[in-house]
């Protein structure tokens, strides 16, 4: 299965298209001419490339049946994602939507989610309808939300934090090439209400800040209070994601309520944590004045 990849990776078309990839993923914006830019200009000229994949897959696979392709790929029910190309923070991937077994809703959802992600997709095959929703401007704050159907030869294009799309319904297997980019350090996925474009809920982009915040909450759960100074240190850094920055106090006030109100208070008035610190100081203050008089 190796084997095939490389095979089909050493095709001509292919090294062309995998040198602009290496391109886009080191930061060059995606030009009007190139490899690259073609196959979501041209749905045609995506359909060969997946085309080329497939053969080299399904005849490796006919000579090895309990073979397994060798790029990363994910599934879960009426959706599937191939990736043929991945290099930093970017990745070209081949994903299949199925038809839903139940129609769903198709009223304007109460809520939508943006990303700090750059993506523009290519639809090779099928329908489907769903929603384009933009950020609007300073002047008229809010969501401006369209209703849009797709088929083959449609792009679809987002800009990061300021676009998405919603995939509600798919009338017939719809298969997109997907590029994808994402920032060395993304800034917070935000969800917003669609009404107004007020944020509902924020959650940290960046990977090694969700491995950072994972990380804190073991060192938390088995109470290992010899990590309270790394744990403070890592939170007055300001180099450091905030959310992560954050769960770290939280389990210094778990772990002593005296080392989390000094910490709060090493927290400077013009820091992103400060609004919150001082709220926490606060708190825990009020503890300590009723564990008191509940000593005496």
């Amino acid at each position: 299965m190796a084997t095939a990849r490389e095979r089909w990776l050493s095709q001509p078309a292919i090294r062309a298209l995998e040198a602009d990839f290496q391109r886009y993923a080191q930061g060059e914006q995606l030009g009007a001419r190139g490899a690259l830019a073609a196959l979501f200009e041209d749905s045609e000229a995506a359909l060969r490339l997946a085309e080329r994949f497939f053969t080299s897959g399904m005849t490796a696979l006919a000579a090895h049946p309990l073979g397994e392709i060798a790029h990363r790929h994910a599934s879960s029910a009426g959706f599937a994602r191939l990736q043929l190309m991945h290099a930093r923070d970017a990745a070209l991937s081949l994903c299949v939507y199925e038809p839903k077994g139940e129609p769903l809703e198709e009223s304007c959802p109460v809520a939508v989610t943006f990303a700090d992600c750059e993506s523009i997709e290519c639809v090779i095959a099928g329908v489907a309808s769903g929603w384009h929703h933009c950020l609007r401007d300073g002047t008229a704050p809010g969501i401006l939300s369209r209703p849009v159907t797709w088929q083959a030869g449609d792009t679809i294009q987002c800009q990061p934090q300021n676009e998405t799309r919603q995939i509600v319904r798919v009338s017939q297997s719809l298969l997109v090439l997907q590029l994808t980019r994402t920032p060395a350090r993304p800034a917070p996925t935000l969800e917003r209400r669609t009404a107004d474009g007020a944020v509902l809920r924020a959650v940290s982009g960046d990977k090694r800040a969700s491995q950072q915040v994972m990380a804190l909450a073991v060192l938390g759960a088995l109470g290992q209070r010899e990590a309270i100074a790394d744990m403070a240190r890592f939170a007055l850094a300001r180099e450091n994601d905030p959310e992560a920055r954050w769960e770290a106090v939280r389990q210094v006030a778990a772990l002593d309520t005296a080392a989390a109100l000094q910490l709060t208070g090493r927290i400077d008035q013009d820091d992103p944590l400060a609004i919150a610190a001082s709220d926490l100081s606060v708190r825990i203050a009020a503890l300590l004045a009723e564990h008191a008089r509940e000593e005496a």
